[in-house]
Formats: structure tokens, sequence, C-alpha cells
């Protein structure tokens, strides 16, 4: 519901949602198959295949935390891909967060699309220079040895842009003041005053709950 309403394009959102769910099987995978009791309760096994047990018990832990990871997601995408980086900053600055924080998180927001592009831009390199990128051989040990190639150069070429940076930064005084003034700047209205005290009425019931109700994780016993 949040990406239409987000206008965000589905083909973006694919690229995403894939490694995503992903590392949700992988993670389910790994769960049912090494640790059939959760937390050393007995366990109730619903199917064996050799070593592989898996049980009614990890089955419903994996997926409360496949569902955990499902609803941060969508609500984290439509943040990233709707909200500049720069309102971002100064609205946690608005919060009373430290500038320094806040530039931190605009920061590391602002150089995703630069690292994604980095990485197409040196793939196409490596290709072009004979590397087998796109179906290498002999398994696992091949493909890490395939994705090396590109690796290598784009986390040197994030460190030598991270020292620009911080020289950059260094020159032009950062962190030498309390407070910072900033170019753009937000103001909050009564709906985003209504939107903050739903959400902080939704935190509080969470907690409440968690604490008084939901008093741990039910398994079948």
């Amino acid at each position: 519901m949040l990406w239409p309403l987000a206008k965000t394009p589905m083909k973006e959102v694919g690229k995403l949602l894939i490694p995503m769910l992903i590392f949700i099987a992988f993670f389910s995978f790994a769960t049912n198959a090494f640790y059939p009791g959760i937390a050393g309760k007995p366990y109730h096994i619903v199917y064996q295949w050799g070593w592989i047990k898996i049980s009614l018990e990890a089955l419903i832990y994996s997926a409360t935390v496949a569902l955990r990871y499902l609803a941060i997601f969508p609500a984290a995408t439509v943040f990233i891909m709707t909200t500049h980086p720069t309102k971002m900053s100064v609205a946690l600055a608005k919060l009373k967060i430290p500038y320094k924080l806040a530039y931190v998180m605009n920061i590391a927001l602002r150089y995703l699309p630069t690292l994604a592009l980095d990485y197409e831009i040196i793939k196409n390199a490596q290709r072009a220079r004979g590397f087998e990128m796109d179906r290498p051989q002999g398994g696992l040990v091949g493909r890490l040895k395939a994705v090396l190639p590109v690796m290598i150069p784009m986390v040197m070429d994030s460190i030598n842009r991270a020292e620009l940076i911080a020289d950059a930064m260094d020159l032009r005084c950062f962190g030498v003041y309390k407070d910072r003034t900033w170019y753009h700047d937000l103001k909050f209205t009564k709906t985003d005053y209504i939107v903050c005290t739903i959400l902080l009425i939704g935190v509080v019931t969470c907690i409440l709950l968690r604490l008084f109700v939901l008093k741990r994780l039910w398994v079948p016993v």
C-alpha cells in the first residue's frame, strides 16, 4: 500500500526487494535446519531429511522474524526513495539530534545511489577487460572470485571519496561550533504534529503490549 501511495517505481523496488526475500529465505532455512529447538525448549519435528530437522517451533520463530523484516522493509524503502537526505538531516536537527549525527546519516543516504552507480561502472569496465561477470564458473568459489575484481576497486574508491569529504569538512571547520545553520529549513505544520503524536502513541502501545501482554515469543509446547 505504501509503494503506490508514494508513487515509487516498482522496478526500483524490485531491485531492493529480491535480495531481501533471498535473505529471509536463507535465514528461515538456517533457523529450521540448524536450530530446531528455540531457547532449549522441547520441539516437535514436522519434517526430517537426513540431518536437517524442521520443527514447528522453528517454523513459527522464523515466520515471526520474517514478518518483522517485511514490516520494516517497505516503510524503510519508501522513506529512502522519497525523502531527500538534506531534508532528513534538517528534520533530525529540528528534533534536537546532534547535527554531526544528522550529517553522517545525510552522507550515508546520499552516497547509496553513488555506490550503486560505481558498482555498475566498475562491473562494465571489468567485463570490457575480459572478466567473466555474468556466468562465472566454479560454483560458489568462482562467484566469489568474480566479485573480487569489482569489490576491491569499489572499496578503494569509497575510501578515497571518504578521505576527500573528511578533508573538505575539516577545511570548513565542521564541528567547531555547537550549533549550525542550514541552507534548507523545514517548519513543522499541524499535520506533522498529528503524525508524530500518532506514531508516539503507537510506539508506547507496542512497548506496553510487549511488557505486560506479549511477554515472550509464543511457541507451541
